[in-house]
């Protein structure tokens, strides 16, 4: 058969343009730009050939499929000259369909064959012109980066180098989209399976890009950083060269130009502010500030039934980070304090008016009233938020559990060998702990997912079947939904866990004798009974949102789809699915994440049984990371490790959030979606 693709030839073609392009790079990578551009021109030669070699394997592929369908034809003729279908019966129907197969099947197989390249030929046919327009954008983006380079080096050549990247980014725009639209072309021509794979591919390529933006990303936020760091600095430095005496001594007396200048309110509240912070590091937080490195080296001792209290790990701990959190908030106060002093220097320059108290009280029910309202709730985020998981953090690098519980016993610093231990498979303790971890994080996974597309798919379901036409008692199927809704959820879920007790209802009405959620239970029968519960709980919530959503469809597609002959499943596929996936997209998202850390029904449920010994710290088949979590620290009192658990729940539960959220078709403009 011919070889239309003409493989040997173009990977020859291939070959040969790499070892030019090789031999260009070795010899010109003193001068990228003549570099890129003759890498670019080597390619376009390439794919130029590769075009016309195409374009020629499509003429001649077209021709033999013409004659072939022209033989087919004449053998077809040939054979039924004469038979009048009409008139014959089953059996000489079939008899003649089958000397027709067969007098065709070699003619068949070959334009089979041909058929099948010409689609290959129409697939490679744009994969070389998304490599053609490739190669451009790689060349243009090359030149600005190189022309960056080139404006850090010669500020006098900035204006006439942005220009010139502002025309290579317009050049590049056609580019991209022409990709774009070759991308969608070639994924049309290929089966779902090939398609799936060609998604899948290009996901997979998009990943290294999206790790190698961050790591950008991340480098320029700590260059920035530093920077910001640098100029803060530079900036105080200047000020207080530059500043009057008032602004100087307010560097040592905060609020003193404040005062001095009229505006006693400032004035009078930085001052106040740096005295309660002077006191409260003399007389409590400096002493826990200064122990904070070693988190206490005195024990509680007890000698002849005299008991003499020693150090509080905890407390050290504890009232550290909060003296640490106190230091971040007076250095951002006396900042603030010797930037009003600055202005207030540049005002009077202009001889203009400063803000009186009044016009300051004034401003915070009027101009600044936004900073009045926000006060007390950044204020409570800090303390009842931000304050516990960062200490929740430093507890994971102590060896704060069982064995070293203060008053009696300190706890200290350990690094990273709690992380050590859940990834260690070296020592008992280590494997065991790896291993529940592992165990309790995949079913944490498979439960977060059906736990959500079950409650998504069958709520939908639910939802459409009461807004079927047709449907009679549409409220009353809705307000029965709704009660389930509003009996507590805790109580539901209780009842429910004493309906499927060995010795609840359920055993009892089947005659049954079957463990579903307790120690005796099966794990497989305890994991799906908690998935099957939580459908019951679940789908109310769902079809409430659904049926909103529904009612927003519009419903001339619906009617377009039907004058089209689509079915049922089609119009859910095409129409119904991707709609809902479009506004819930985010709801799936939270829904996931919120399950993962779906505390209320697993404990009380089933507490995390049935148990086994071989998972750490007695842990269930069916615990949850969360679950698990909570055991640790009320059961055993292993604080350290529970921590580390902690933090792993939010690495996983943020990775994810991340990758999907970029995924689903939300986060694409309403426009892209219609």
């Amino acid at each position: 058969m011919t070889d239309y693709l003409q493989k040997d030839k173009i990977a020859s073609l291939r070959a040969k343009a790499n070892e030019q392009i090789s031999s260009v790079k070795n010899s010109m990578k003193d001068d990228k730009r003549a570099c890129a551009e003759e890498v670019c021109k080597l390619k376009l030669e390439l794919t130029s050939k590769i075009k016309q070699m195409y374009a020629n394997s499509l003429e001649e592929a077209n021709k033999d499929k013409a004659e072939l369908e022209e033989q087919i034809k004449a053998i077809e003729d040939k054979h039924l000259d004469g038979f009048d279908p009409k008139a014959a019966n089953d059996a000489e129907l079939k008899a003649k369909y089958k000397e027709v197969k067969e007098a065709t099947k070699e003619k068949v197989a070959s334009l089979n064959y041909v058929r099948k390249n010409l689609t290959l030929l129409k697939q490679r046919m744009l994969k070389v012109q998304i490599e053609e327009n490739e190669a451009l954008i790689k060349r243009n983006n090359a030149f600005i980066k190189l022309n960056k380079i080139a404006m850090k080096e010669d500020a006098s050549k900035k204006e006439e180098l942005e220009a010139i990247n502002t025309e290579l980014e317009k050049e590049n725009k056609p580019l991209k989209e022409a990709v774009d639209k070759d991308d969608e072309q070639l994924t049309l021509l290929m089966n779902k399976l090939a398609r799936k794979g060609h998604n899948f591919i290009k996901w997979c390529k998009t990943v290294p890009n999206g790790f190698k933006k961050l790591g950008i990303k991340i480098w320029e936020g700590l260059q920035k950083l530093f920077w910001g760091i640098v100029y803060w600095f530079r900036d105080l430095g200047l000020t207080f060269y530059h500043g009057d005496w008032k602004t100087k001594v307010s560097y040592f007396i905060m609020g003193f130009g404040s005062v001095m200048r009229g505006q006693w309110l400032r004035g009078i509240l930085f001052f106040l502010f740096e005295v309660v912070f002077i006191l409260y590091l003399a007389l409590f937080g400096g002493q826990y500030l200064g122990r904070l490195y070693i988190l206490g080296t005195e024990e509680t001792v007890e000698v002849d039934g005299v008991i003499t209290p020693g150090e509080n790990s905890f407390n050290i701990l504890l009232y550290g980070v909060l003296t640490l959190f106190f230091i971040a908030a007076f250095i951002y106060t006396w900042y603030i304090n010797i930037k009003q002093n600055r202005i207030a220097e540049e005002i009077i320059k202009d001889e203009k008016k400063l803000a009186s108290s009044k016009d300051d009280l004034r401003a915070l029910v009027d101009k600044d009233f936004h900073k009045t309202l926000l006060a007390l709730p950044t204020l409570g985020i800090l303390i009842f938020t931000v304050l516990p998981i960062f200490f929740m953090i430093l507890v994971a690098f102590t060896s704060y559990d069982a064995a070293h519980q203060p008053p009696d016993k300190l706890f200290g610093w350990v690094g990273f060998d709690n992380f050590a231990t859940l990834f260690s498979w070296g020592n008992s303790e280590g494997a065991s702990f790896s291993m529940t971890f592992g165990q309790i994080l995949l079913w944490t996974l498979v439960w977060a997912f059906f736990a959500t597309f079950t409650n998504y798919f069958l709520g939908m379901l639910v939802a459409m079947l009461i807004n079927k036409k047709g449907i009679k008692l549409k409220k009353l199927w809705r307000t029965i939904l709704v009660f389930s809704i509003a009996v507590p959820q805790f109580i539901s879920i209780l009842f429910v866990s004493k309906m499927f007790a060995y010795d609840g209802i359920i055993n009892g009405i089947f005659g049954t004798h079957i463990h579903f959620l307790d120690q005796d239970a099966p794990a497989w029968l305890a994991r799906v009974s908690v998935i099957g519960i939580n459908i019951w709980i679940g789908v109310p919530y769902l079809m409430l949102i659904v049926t909103g959503i529904l009612m927003n469809i519009p419903a001339d597609l619906y009617e377009s789809a039907n004058i089209d002959g689509a079915s049922a499943w089609q119009q859910y596929s095409k129409i119904t699915l991707p709609y809902m996936l479009f506004v819930t997209g985010p709801y799936l998202l939270t829904s996931f994440t919120g399950n993962m850390n779906n505390f209320n029904v697993i404990y009380l449920l089933t507490g995390g049984a049935p148990n086994v010994q071989e998972y750490y710290g007695n842990a269930g088949k069916t615990d949850l990371l969360i679950t698990w979590l909570f055991r640790l620290t009320t059961s055993d009192s292993d604080y350290k490790l529970a921590a580390v658990i902690g933090i792993m729940v939010f690495v996983v539960v943020a990775f994810l959030s991340l990758v999907v959220y970029n995924l689903i078709p939300s986060t694409k403009n309403e426009e892209e979606f219609q």
